[in-house]
């Protein structure tokens, strides 16, 4: 997990995020990631899974966007 998405996505940065699913998608002018991570508290608990979509143009202005799939 990067520190952008832990602040974007205001995460909880004591967590610990395993990648289990990454994947990518080219599309028109998108080129868009899709990573989903298990999350996991400070005593090794399952909390949640989710997905991550960081969304970027592929023509000017290059805008990204980091968003919950």
């Amino acid at each position: 997990m990067n520190d952008e998405y832990i602040k974007e996505l205001r995460l909880n940065p004591d967590h610990e995020y395993r990648l289990i699913k990454s994947e990518s998608k080219d599309k028109g002018r998108l080129d868009t990631d899709y990573e989903t991570y298990e999350e996991y508290d400070l005593e090794g608990n399952l909390v949640r899974t989710f997905t991550i979509k960081d969304a970027t143009e592929k023509y000017p202005p290059f805008s990204r966007t980091i968003s919950y799939a």
